[in-house]
C-alpha cells in the first residue's frame, strides 16, 4: 500500500512540476522520500525542481545520491552533466558526457549536448570534432545544427551558417525552440554580411515563433503598485531584517544592458563573486508565505522576523564556493522589479543599476534568443520601449526612495574608459584595485548568461550605437520610446 502511494505522490508532483509550480512538487517529492530514503526517483525530481530554481549544488547533490542508489541507471550521467553545464561547470560537464556516452552508446542527445558544453567553453575544434560525423552525413539534429552554426559565426564563415540554419529552418517538424534560436542565428549571420533586409525578416520571423500576448498597461499597472507601495512615506513605516550582512551586491538592469559584463568585472577580483541570475528574490515575491499576498501586495504585512528568515534563507541559496568572498554578486534579471524587497531583507547590500543607451539596449533585446516565456514583451519592438520607459520609472523611483546605496553604471562609459568605471564601480564597493578586474575575459568562471560568448573577450565597441544599422525599421521602437517623459530621458534627450 505503501509502494502505492508513494508512487501516486510522486506522479503528482510530476504534474505540479511541469506546471510550474515548484515548491508544491518539491514538497510532494520530499514527502515520498521521507517514506523511502532510497526512491531515486524522488531524488531525479528533487534534482530537476533544484535546476529550475537555478541551485545547481543542490541538483547535484541530488543526482549524485540518486546515482549512488541507482548506477546502473544511464540517466544519471546525463543529468550530472546538464546541471554542470547550466553551473557554468563546463570542464566538468564534458567528463560526465562522457560517462553518460559510455552508459548510452550512440546516444545523439548525448553528443548534442557535450558539443554544446565544449562550444560554451571556447573549445570550438573538440566540439566541431563531436558534431561533424553527424553532419557530414546529414544526420545532426537541431542542437548539432545550432552549436555548428555558432562555431561557424566565429569562425566568420557566415554563409556555412546560413546554409546550416535553413537546412533545419525548411524542416516542417521543427520543434519551435529551435526555430527560435535557428532563424536568430540565420540572423546574426545575414547581419554580420550586411545583408539587412534579409536580417531584419529572419529577425522577425524568430521573435514571431515564440511571441506570446502582452498587455502594456496591465504591464504599466504592475509599476504604478510597486511606486505606490514603496513611497516615502511607506517605506518610513515597513518592517525590515535585523540581518547586517554587507556583501551582497545586487545588479540591476534592463536585459542587453551590461549586467554579466558588470558582473564579471567584479567576480574576476580575488575578493569578489558572482551568483549569476540567481531567482532567489522572484520566487520570495510570488509566494512571500504565510498566506500573505505576493510582491508588493504582502509588503506591509511582512514582520522583521520573516524578512530575517527571508535573509537567512538567501544566504543559504548562495553557492558555498561563493560564500567566503567579501562581495557576491547577483544579477538577477528581476532585480529591478523587486529592489523595494531586497532592500527590505538584506538593508546593508548594495546596488549597481546598469543603464544603457535605450534604442541599442532594446534593438539588442529584439535580435537576440531571449525567452519569450519570461520577457514576453521582447518579440515586439513597441512593447520593447513601453516597457524600457517603465523600467526607467521604477528605478528613477528606487534612486529616490530607497536607503539602499545605489551606483549608476552607464556601459557606453565603461567601453570608453574601462579603468575609470572598474575603478568607480570598486570604490564603491570599498574594494581595492586590481588589475584582474580589467582583465575579466581571462577569468577561469565562464558566464552562464546569454552573453558567454562575449565576456571572454576584451571589452569592444562595436555594440554601441548599433541601433543606427536598424534605424529604417524601428519606428514603434522609437514612438514607444518617445512616448512620455521617461521615454525621452531613456533615449537620452533630456
Amino acid at each position: 500500500m505503501f509502494k502505492h502511494r508513494s508512487i501516486a505522490t510522486l506522479v503528482e508532483a510530476g504534474h505540479l512540476y511541469k506546471a510550474g509550480r515548484l515548491d508544491e512538487a518539491d514538497a510532494l517529492a520530499r514527502q515520498t522520500l521521507k517514506r523511502n530514503r532510497s526512491n531515486s526517483d524522488a531524488l531525479r525530481l528533487l534534482g530537476l525542481i533544484a535546476v529550475r530554481k537555478g541551485d545547481y549544488e543542490q541538483a547535484l547533490r541530488h543526482y549524485s545520491e540518486a546515482r549512488r542508489i541507482d548506477p546502473r541507471n544511464p540517466q544519471y550521467p546525463y543529468l550530472i552533466a546538464k546541471a554542470l553545464t547550466v553551473a557554468g561547470r563546463l570542464d566538468e560537464a564534458v567528463a560526465w558526457y562522457d560517462h553518460a556516452a559510455a552508459a548510452k552508446p550512440g546516444d545523439r542527445l548525448v553528443h548534442a549536448w557535450k558539443a554544446a558544453a565544449l562550444e560554451r567553453a571556447g573549445r570550438l575544434d573538440e566540439a566541431l570534432d563531436v558534431v561533424a560525423p553527424f553532419i557530414d552525413r546529414g544526420g545532426e539534429d537541431e542542437l548539432m545544427a545550432e552549436v555548428a552554426a555558432r562555431i561557424a559565426q566565429q569562425r566568420g564563415r557566415h554563409e556555412d551558417a546560413i546554409d546550416l540554419c535553413d537546412r533545419h529552418l525548411a524542416r516542417r517538424d521543427l520543434p519551435a525552440v529551435a526555430r527560435h534560436v535557428l532563424a536568430f542565428l540565420k540572423a546574426h549571420s545575414l547581419d554580420r554580411l550586411d545583408r539587412l533586409d534579409e536580417a531584419m525578416l529572419a529577425y522577425e520571423e524568430a521573435n514571431a515563433v515564440l511571441a506570446v500576448p502582452f498587455d502594456p498597461d496591465e504591464y504599466a499597472r504592475g509599476i504604478d503598485e510597486i511606486v505606490d507601495t514603496f513611497s516615502s512615506e511607506a517605506l518610513r513605516t515597513m518592517a525590515e531584517a535585523s540581518s547586517t550582512d554587507d556583501r551582497h551586491v545586487f545588479i540591476a538592469g534592463f536585459p542587453r544592458s551590461g549586467t554579466t559584463l558588470v558582473e564579471r568585472i567584479i567576480a574576476a577580483h580575488p575578493r569578489g563573486a558572482g551568483v549569476g541570475e540567481l531567482e532567489f528574490f522572484r520566487e520570495l515575491a510570488l509566494k512571500p508565505g504565510d498566506g500573505i499576498e505576493p510582491y508588493p501586495r504582502g509588503m506591509a504585512r511582512l514582520k522583521a522576523g520573516s524578512l530575517t528568515m527571508a535573509a537567512a534563507a538567501y544566504q543559504e541559496r548562495i553557492p558555498k564556493a561563493a560564500r567566503s568572498a567579501s562581495r557576491v554578486c547577483n544579477k538577477s534579471l528581476d532585480n529591478w522589479r523587486v529592489l523595494g524587497l531586497i532592500s527590505r531583507v538584506l538593508p546593508a547590500s548594495r546596488v549597481i543599476w546598469c543603464r544603457r543607451n535605450a534604442l541599442d539596449t532594446c534593438v539588442s533585446c529584439y535580435t537576440r534568443e531571449l525567452m519569450p516565456g519570461a520577457m514576453p514583451f521582447a518579440t515586439d519592438l513597441a512593447a520593447l520601449g513601453h516597457v524600457y520607459r517603465q523600467h526607467e520609472r521604477l528605478m528613477l523611483h528606487w534612486a529616490d526612495t530607497l536607503d539602499v546605496p545605489i551606483l549608476e553604471v552607464r556601459y557606453e562609459d565603461v567601453v570608453a574608459d574601462l579603468d575609470r568605471q572598474v575603478a568607480r564601480m570598486l570604490d564603491f564597493l570599498g574594494l581595492p584595485e586590481d588589475d584582474r578586474c580589467l582583465n575579466f575575459h581571462e577569468a577561469a568562471d565562464p558566464a552562464t548568461s546569454l552573453s558567454y560568448d562575449q565576456v571572454r573577450k576584451p571589452i569592444y565597441s562595436s555594440s554601441t550605437g548599433r541601433w543606427q544599422r536598424y534605424e529604417a525599421y524601428l519606428e514603434p521602437l522609437i514612438d514607444a520610446l518617445m512616448g512620455g517623459g521617461a521615454g525621452k530621458s531613456a533615449t537620452g534627450k533630456r
